[in-house]
């Protein structure tokens, strides 16, 4: 594995050019390392046990040699402007980037792979919906609206104008590139 460190460019007044990595989502750390935020019953966070320091100590030593922003470092751009215009070489974030960054890249290289393994491996599926407010005045043109939303002409939109199938079999050929790298040793 590259070191991000290593592909953190800084100019002749050590300012930051290029940060190796950036920005994501830190809880699949805590997850990877063993870890919970809180307990089953969610009466008690968990953030001071020894899975969840030793997660933000390996990030923390990222922050320590330069690899990577401290917080408020980051600027006004979010870190995924940072990877789209090329400050930043490596990106932590999760699958609601990627549409975005499929349009952004403008045919520029890159692609996918997973957080190396810890103590487990950790891929959380996060949910998003829409919703209507029942207190809302128009739920038919809402609902009508969501209906356009979901509906195949805009998923095809979503999807870069490929077909569901293309897009399909490019996510099936990454899935499996990863699944291949799971069971190398």
């Amino acid at each position: 594995m590259i070191s991000p460190k290593r592909l953190t460019i800084r100019d002749e007044r050590n300012r930051i050019q290029q940060i190796g990595l950036i920005g994501g989502n830190l809880y699949n750390l805590v997850y990877e390392w063993g870890g919970e935020i809180y307990n089953k019953d969610f009466t008690k966070c968990l953030l001071t046990t020894p899975e969840v320091k030793e997660a933000y100590s390996f990030w923390k030593k990222f922050i320590d040699s330069g690899a990577t922003h401290r917080i408020g470092e980051e600027g006004s751009m979010s870190f995924v402007d940072e990877f789209k215009t090329g400050r930043a070489a490596m990106m932590v974030t999760g699958t609601w980037s990627i549409t975005g960054l499929v349009r952004a890249m403008n045919g520029r290289r890159w692609d996918i792979a997973l957080i190396p393994k810890q103590k487990r491996r950790v891929s959380q599926l996060w949910i998003n919906t829409f919703t209507i407010s029942p207190g809302s005045k128009k739920k038919k043109e809402a609902f009508k609206f969501l209906t356009f939303l979901t509906s195949k002409e805009m998923q095809n939109y979503f999807l870069g104008n490929k077909t569901l199938e293309e897009a399909t079999m490019t996510a099936k050929k990454r899935v499996d590139r990863i699944l291949e790298q799971i069971q190398t040793p």
